[in-house]
């Protein structure tokens, strides 16, 4: 940002989200005489395919913006292309001109918009949840009428229905957004949105996913190619061989790094192993991700134990205050995300069937359609009468996966177990 976007740039604001990694040459150059004098957006282009999870802008007469859209068909997304085939996308990264950032501020004293500043929630004002994009944008975008713009036709969070969205929201709700939409179009209609295209620049967004992390590392032996020294899938690694000098069966495809792997184990094909010591007679699927792994993590495995496909498993040492000094490990374990609802990539009809837990267990006074892996209590946290033993929810997780274990926690033990969701795992 500092050293290469916002050279030269006149004074105003950047707004920059945290859920993407960007690739950007250290040569690049804006040429910001073009760019002074309203809001910039910072584009990347990418293939339609892998634009279609994310936001496109639609491109005018020198870069002005026409359109923005997300998860639009490949038909719309054609017609965004450049002359390259690629689209724009958003990438989250955006410049304000100081005398717009100064009409931003003044939400606070316009009703209803002073709903989503501090000022007007401390007056009593209800909660409105704006988005920069798919409201404060695209008010601005060329080809957006007044009236698909202020009934929510083309607005609300990522341009579908939430909870704010169109079709979710009560009438009360509605009559807020639909006079908060009409003062954004009468405060800042006219602004002009510009979008700026990064040359030979990479744009990859972080889904909550084991996927994301997988992708990096895998693709991060292509980004060293052509560097200053040799790097390969295999970087700080000993493999320990048994007595007949056999190897441990390790496929080339794994990105394997700063770990130590006994004979024994092997490896599927493109999976990813960092930071840890592996041993004993394991199988570890194609796809996974192991991270922060110790051999006393897996000292309740059974010899011989199949690791479930695309399985994610990151392990983090920590040292929190009241501990006395030491430290705990904790596991935070991630899916590979499918277009329809699993568990560990299985349905949840085969999860039930396996584990003898029912619906109602997971999802406690949820209604049937507000249920989702967001909310399904299924990370025990405390066992009660188990508080000395430290592996005992390691033991919990490799059972949810259907992995074997040689001590197998029963449904009575999850039950008596303090569970919580990952929506309150984040709250914590």
């Amino acid at each position: 940002m500092s050293n290469t976007l916002s050279v030269n740039a006149p004074p105003g604001v950047w707004v920059c989200s945290t859920d993407m990694m960007l690739t950007i040459s250290p040569d690049t150059k804006i040429d910001w005489t073009q760019y002074s004098d309203g809001i910039t957006m910072i584009l990347f282009q990418g293939d339609v395919d892998y634009a279609k999870d994310h936001g496109v802008i639609k491109l005018g007469d020198k870069g002005k913006v026409k359109d923005i859209t997300f998860k639009a068909t490949v038909d719309v997304l054609k017609s965004c292309a450049l002359e390259n085939g690629k689209v724009p996308m958003v990438s989250g990264v955006v410049y304000m001109n100081i005398s717009i950032v100064e009409k931003i501020l003044s939400f606070h004293v316009y009703a209803p918009l002073d709903a989503c500043t501090y000022y007007g929630l401390d007056n009593g004002a209800d909660p409105i949840q704006l988005s920069l994009f798919f409201d404060i944008l695209l008010c601005l975008a060329e080809d957006v009428t007044e009236s698909d713009f202020v009934c929510g036709e083309r607005s609300g969070s990522y341009g579908r229905s939430t909870r704010m969205g169109t079709k979710c929201s009560s009438k009360h709700e509605m009559t807020l957004m639909k006079g908060a939409r009409a003062s954004l179009w009468k405060i800042l209609r006219g602004v002009s949105l510009k979008g700026v295209v990064i040359e030979n620049g990479e744009f990859d967004y972080m889904h909550p996913s084991a996927e994301c992390y997988r992708r990096q590392m895998l693709r991060s032996v292509e980004k060293f190619v052509d560097g200053p020294f040799d790097y390969n899938n295999h970087t700080h690694v000993c493999f320990h061989e048994d007595n007949q000098g056999k190897p441990p069966d390790v496929d080339l495809s794994t990105v394997v790094v700063n770990s130590i792997i006994e004979n024994g184990i092997n490896i599927g094909k493109e999976s990813v192993v960092s930071h840890c010591q592996l041993q004993g007679n394991i199988n570890i699927g194609t796809g996974c991700v192991l991270t922060g792994i110790t051999p006393h993590d897996f000292k309740s495995l059974c010899p011989g134990t199949v690791l479930a496909k695309d399985l994610c498993i990151l392990g983090y040492t920590v040292s929190l205050p009241g501990l006395r000094g030491k430290s705990r490990g904790f596991w935070w374990c991630l899916v590979f995300t499918m277009n329809f609802s699993t568990y560990c990539n299985k349905p949840w009809k085969v999860f039930f069937e396996g584990t003898g837990i029912n619906s109602e267990e997971v999802w406690i006074g949820v209604p049937e359609q507000r249920r989702s892996l967001w909310n399904a209590k299924l990370f025990p946290v405390v066992h009660p009468f188990d508080v000395l033993e430290e592996d005992a929810g390691k033991d919990d997780i490799f059972w949810l996966a259907s992995t074997g274990v040689s001590d197998i926690p029963d449904q009575q033990k999850l039950n008596r177990s303090q569970n919580v969701s990952t929506s309150e795992l984040r709250c914590v």
